[in-house]
Formats: C-alpha cells, structure tokens, sequence
C-alpha cells in the first residue's frame, strides 16, 4: 500500500511521494520544463512529441555595451536642477556614453545593452512506437527520469535517467533501451537570428563529426560556447564548454567527454544532494501545494546558486528561454530581486551560496567606486546602480532610477551584514562587510545636507514609484524627491549595522553614524487630514497601486523601527490602510510575495496565505515556475498587453517570486524582528496541524516547533557557538521546560544556551485531542 498520497498541484505536476515531483507530458513549454542546475550550467527538460531540452549557462553574456556613471555631472548639479513637476531637467545632465549600437538602430530594443545571451535547445526524438508519458524529479538525489510508453504495451515503460553533474559542465543521459531515436537543435537564431546578426554576432558553428551533434556561438567581444551532445555505447553526454573561440570551445567538450565516468558523475551528485537535503529545512504544512512548493522551492535555488559554481545567480538562474532575448537583460536587478533570491540563504542556513553573489560585488568595487567618484567627487564611496551585468556593469541605462538610489546598494550591503549575523565569522565582518557598508554609506552621506535643523536628501527616487504615471504635456512625471521614505528606511538600517560592527569590532564609530540616527528622519510623513502617514517622498502620497512597496520598507526588508510607540503604530496602521485601499491591479509576481511579508510583520494572521494563495493562482505556471505575466485575465493589469500574447514565445521565468514566496512561509512560522524572534506569529486559523524544522537565525540558533490542534505544543533551540536568544511566542499556548524557562504568549522572553546546547519547551497543559 502506498503510505504517501499522490497529490495533484497543478495541472501537470503531482506529487508522488515526499521526494518525487511527476511531470505529465506534454509539457508543452520551456518554462514549464523540470528545471536541472548546478550554479552554472541550466537545463529544462520539456517536450510533446519529442524530448526538448533547453540549454544555457549563467555565464553567457555579452559584456558590449555595459555603462558606468561618466564624469560631466554631479548630484549637486542634479540638486539645482530639480524641478517638482518636471523630471527633464536632472535627466538631461546624464552623460551618456556613445555606443556603437544604439536603441535608435533597434526599435525592438533587442541588443544594444550588454545581455545574457540566449542558446538554443536540443530536440530528442522518441525511437519508433515509443512516445512520452511523464518525467519524475527525484529531489534528494537531483536526478531526473523520463519515462516512455510502449506503443504495443500500454502498461510497460521505458526509462532515460539524467544527471547533471555538481563542478562541471557535464549532463548523463542513460537510455539502456534506446528509447532515443536521434538528436537535433534548434538554436536561438531560430527565432532571433536578424537580430543578432544586425549586432555582429555570427551565425553558429555546426558540430557534427565523431558522434556528436550540437552548435558553437560565436561572440563578438566574449568567449565562444559550445552545446554539443555525445552518443555513447548506453546513452548521450552532454556539456555547455567555453573557450576562446570555436576551437577551444569544441576541445573543451571533446577532453569533458573522453573524462566522464558516468557511475562517478551519479555518486557524487547524489553525495552532493544528500549533504545539502541533510541541514535543509523542513516543514509538515496542512496545505498540500505549499507543503510541496517549500521543498522545491529549496531544490531550485540550489540548482541556481550552487557555491560549486563561480557564478552568481541573476533574475532567471541559469535558465534563460530559447526564443527571445532575455528580459531585462537577464541581469542583476538588485531593487528588490537578486535581494529577494539571496534572503533565501538566511532562513536556511546555505550561506556558502551567498559568497558567489559577494565575490561578483567585492570585484567589481573599482567600478563602483569610480560611479562615486564621478557623481560626489569622493574617493571612498560605492555607487551600485540597479541593473548590472556580472562584471557590475549597468545594464538598463543610465538615469535617476538607476543612478540615484543608493538603496540598492544598501540592501545588497545588508546582506553582507546578515551573513556575519548568522555565521559568527568575524574576519568576514571585518574585512568584507565593513568595508562594503561604509562605502554605501557614504553615498548617502554625500546625498544628505542640512534642511530645516534636520539632516535630508534633498533629491532622490522611492524604486520604480513614477515611472509608468502619464506627465501632463510636454512634461516627463517626476520620479525623485526629498526624503524618500525608501532611503531613509536604508540610511538608518545600514547605520545601525555600522554602529553595532563597531562595537563588535572593537572600533570608533563615525561621528557622521551617529548623526544620522539622531538628525535624519525615519521616515517622510504627510497628512491629509485623517492623520500622518508615511509618505513616498515630502509631498508625494502613493496616489496608485504601485507594485515595488518601498515607502513601507522600515517594515520590511529594513526594519529599521527600533521603537514603536502609540503614534508610530498609528502612523503605520493608517500607512499599511491606504496601500491596501490602492488595491492589487498592478501588482507583480515578485511583489505580492513581498506583500505577504509586509502582512507578517505587522501582525497579520490571515493575510499573509491568502495572498499567496492567489499568487500562486496567477503566477505560478503548470510547471510550478513563477512566471512575470500573469496567466490570466480578471485580478491585474501588471503587463496587460502581454496576457494575450502566446505563451510559448513570450512566457518569462523569474527566481525571486518562487524564492520569496519561500521566505514568506518561513516567517509565518518564524521570523527576527529587531533582534527578537517570533514564533508562529502568522499561522492562519485553518492550519490545525503544522511542524517545522532546523530553520536558521541569526546568531547560529536553529529552531524547530510544532502546533498540534490550533496550540503550539512543542519548541526546540539549538546553538553550536551558544549565547543569548530572545525569544516571543503567538497564539494562546504558553510553553516550557523541566529548569524553569517558560515561555508566555505576546512576552519576550531571554534564554541562554551554552556552546553545543539546546533547550526543549513543551506545552503547559494536556493537549485538547485532534479533532
């Protein structure tokens, strides 16, 4: 008898056991394709008729055309410049670089940035009177088996099993019953090949001597890549090789395959998995889809940020579609996304996966410091735009949005600081993140001036807030201001993560740090005569649904509030009523996740899972990828034009929406709120019966708890380093120990744990039973 249940969570996906996700064929698109990943190398496995799989590597840019701040402008001169009503005049003293390529010779927009490149797909046929049937996903040893039916034998089926190697670019394909018939590709000059021969890329290299059959992409200013198959005596090879140009890459792929030993790729993936699922959270949810999604959840955001890998993860991963440039350049967006795919790592302890994304940054710091330099005129600063290739390197342009906002920056350096916060490491402490955050913070000591007895930036953008609001004629809408609430949500946080460094360290803090915390707002207020609440910037109310919630973001991600008081809370009550009132029909995959948080952080019990029900319903796509358009008409109008679009050419995968979402289940169980941790403070009332375990804090704690019929029943805190933990509990069941600790609802209650130690609370009273 099968004890576990299969479960249906999409159209195409069930569950079939507690590590095996089946996917039903026909798995009509790429973005619906079971995802495989090692950090560098992406492969989505999908197909109808025949057996696709969409290849890429993370590393596949073509680095023309990338932009830093050029000198011949300042923020002084932006500064004069301001015009309330009119954001032309700060956009016009932007130097802008000449390039070759220019948006004016592609109206399409297609390539005169610096992008990662789409590759191509190889296309496997079935051997004849076989056909697919379905495809499973073995979670814990990262394998994939496609299976085929027997056109003679309805009830017998075939098996090829995939393994992608951890370390190299190298993909097994065991077929012991030739269920594939032949190999051919289609590459990306399938769908775009005008555009990128108009942007001297040449066309393919054709591979197709000794066995092997694949392409080789020519780049005109980076290395070459080739995507070649292997026929073996039991299967096919597969590898994503670089080189120089055609030749090295080709003589990569050839010495990768003469290496394989496909019984040792196996062991050692599976070894690699093993270790990973070993310290990995877990949940036990009474919500089927979410109980499944959190563990996938967890599998694709090891595929896509594998310290294995030098390469850090950007908006798609690894995976980038076959059929279209990618979108946003396929870059480092750090408003909000690559932030929302790294927090990930806090709450689930894989911190070794962050240091790819801090070693891309700590590279990259003479061009941020020259981005200060050029802007403020100072030598120790760091301006991170919002849009970067992987060499740091602005993708999207230079302009108010990218350039004059230091939060970026800023949320990216908070995670430096949260990585010390869980590790303990304090060499990292001192030699990566200090750095790192002072030079953040100086931008934003560069920005502020004296204004009416109070520190303030007089110019400076809430992320995305103006830019898709229609001018009045002749007129671009304004998209900067004084005091945005977002940066001075930023300001404060950062400054409080120097100033405990400094105590940490051993250090004298700035005189400027404490300036700030105790001259420069928390935030911008407004009041229109139902009372104060937080405004986007001085005299800016969010007057629409705006997807990117950066006015809130003392709430979340900075929690930058050390106090709330009687006025603070109503000021956040009436802030959090208004953005509720300007509704959901803008909203994003990435945001309503982020929605969720903001729900949690205040209190909210119920909130939180209904928005992730619904997004889950709008933007998670039947193949369990969060996808950027929504799938359906009647809830938002977030990229309207595009729902009508066929999804096959134009359906976009971002990580961040999945990897949020993951992180809003966390803290509806647990989360930090100015160094105190709450336990169970959003568990919806329909959740009887739940269980977590080994969820990551900060301070090296690990946490375990269960509710049992609607009551918190037990409690376990473990510490290897030990130290102080301050711990309140929600819901109406307080718990405790054998040595007196105790734990009481809505209290804050301080523990102690020695190096190695852990304590176990369980309920004060007999458990009501189940039922």
């Amino acid at each position: 008898m099968n004890a576990f249940p299969q479960v249906e969570l999409t159209t195409m996906v069930s569950r079939v056991s507690e590590n095996v996700l089946r996917w039903q064929f026909p798995v009509p698109r790429t973005h619906c394709g079971i995802p495989l990943g090692n950090g560098m190398d992406g492969i989505l496995v999908w197909g109808g008729d025949k057996l696709h799989l969409t290849v890429n590597r993370a590393d596949f840019w073509d680095h023309r055309q990338g932009e830093k701040v050029l000198p011949g402008h300042t923020y002084r001169e932006m500064v004069e410049a301001y015009d309330p009503d009119d954001r032309t005049p700060i956009s016009n003293l932007f130097i802008h670089e000449e390039f070759k390529h220019s948006s004016q010779a592609d109206p399409q927009n297609t390539y005169f940035r610096t992008n990662r490149l789409p590759l191509g797909r190889f296309e496997l046929a079935p051997a004849a009177g076989r056909s697919l049937s379905h495809a499973e996903l073995d979670l814990a040893t990262g394998a994939v088996a496609v299976f085929f039916a027997d056109g003679k034998n309805p009830k017998k089926t075939y098996r090829v099993l995939m393994t992608l190697a951890i370390g190299e670019s190298l993909l097994t394909l065991e077929d012991p019953d030739k269920c594939i018939a032949n190999v051919s590709y289609l590459t990306a000059w399938h769908w775009i090949g005008d555009a990128l021969r108009n942007f001297e890329f040449a066309e393919p290299e054709k591979v197709a001597h000794d066995g092997m059959t694949g392409w080789i992409q020519a780049l005109p200013a980076d290395p070459s890549l080739a995507a070649v198959m292997k026929k073996t005596g039991s299967g096919y090879l597969l590898t994503l090789a670089r080189g120089k140009d055609n030749a090295s890459a080709l003589a990569r792929a050839e010495k990768t395959f003469a290496a394989c030993n496909v019984d040792k790729v196996k062991s050692e993936t599976a070894e690699w998995w093993s270790k990973y699922w070993e310290t990995c959270p877990q949940v036990k949810l009474p919500h089927e889809f979410f109980d499944a999604f959190f563990r996938f959840a967890h599998y694709k955001f090891a595929c896509a940020t594998n310290p294995a890998s030098s390469q850090a993860c950007a908006l798609q991963g690894p995976w980038i579609e076959e059929y279209r440039r990618s979108m946003w350049s396929g870059s480092y967006t750090i408003n909000v996304n690559i932030q929302q795919i790294y927090t990930l790592a806090l709450h689930s302890g894989k911190y070794e996966h962050m240091l790819p994304l801090f070693d891309m940054l700590d590279r990259a710091i003479p061009i941020f410091k020259e981005n200060a330099r050029n802007l403020f005129g100072v030598d120790d600063a760091l301006l991170i735009p919002h849009c970067l290739n992987d060499l740091g390197l602005q993708c999207g342009g230079i302009s108010t949005g990218s350039v004059l906002d230091p939060a970026c920056g800023g949320w990216m350096g908070l995670l430096y600081w949260q990585y010390y916060r869980h590790t303990g490491d304090k060499k990292f402490l001192r030699e990566r993140a200090l750095p790192f955050l002072r030079g953040i913070l100086r931008c934003f000591e560069e920005m502020m001036e004296e204004h009416e007895g109070r520190l303030s930036i007089p110019v400076g953008v809430s992320a995305e807030y103006g830019c898709i609001f229609r001018a009045a004629p002749g007129k671009q809408f304004q998209n900067t201001g004084r005091d945005p609430s977002w940066l001075l949500a930023c300001a404060h946080k950062l400054t409080d993560a120097l100033l405990e460094t400094a105590k940490i360290l051993e250090i004298k803090p700035e005189p400027s740090w404490l300036d700030i915390k105790q001259r420069l707002p928390e935030f911008t207020l407004l009041d229109d005569g139902d009372g104060k609440r937080i405004a986007i910037w001085e005299n800016q109310d969010l007057e629409i649904c705006h997807r990117h919630h950066s006015h809130l973001s003392c709430v979340y991600p900075f929690d930058s509030l050390a106090e709330i008081d009687a006025e603070t809370n109503g000021i956040l009550s009436r802030s959090f009523d208004h953005w509720i009132s300007k509704g959901m029909g803008q909203w994003s995959e990435w945001c309503m996740p982020w929605a969720a948080l903001l729900e949690i952080r205040r209190g909210w019990t119920e909130g939180a899972k209904l928005l992730l029900d619904t997004w889950k319903e709008i933007f998670v796509n039947e193949g369990l990828s969060a996808v950027y358009i929504p799938r359906f008409h009647g809830f938002t109008m977030h990229r309207r034009p595009l729902m009508d679009e066929p999804k096959e050419t134009t359906e976009v995968m971002q990580l961040e929406g999945t990897m949020a979402a993951a992180t809003a289940l966390y803290e509806m169980l647990a989360y930090e709120k100015q160094g105190v941790i709450h336990v169970f403070p959003a568990v919806p009332a329909m959740w009887r019966d739940l269980s977590f375990d080994k969820f990551h804090l900060p301070g090296g704690f690990v946490l375990s708890g269960e509710i049992r019929n609607r009551q918190a029943c037990g409690l376990t805190v473990s510490s290897k380093s030990g130290g102080e933990i301050r711990l309140m509990l929600h819901g109406d069941t307080a718990l405790c120990d054998d040595t007196g600790n105790r734990l009481t609802p809505g209290e804050v209650v301080s523990l102690k744990l020695p190096a190695g130690g852990a304590l176990v609370l369980t309920a004060e009273e007999k458990l009501l039973p189940v039922g």
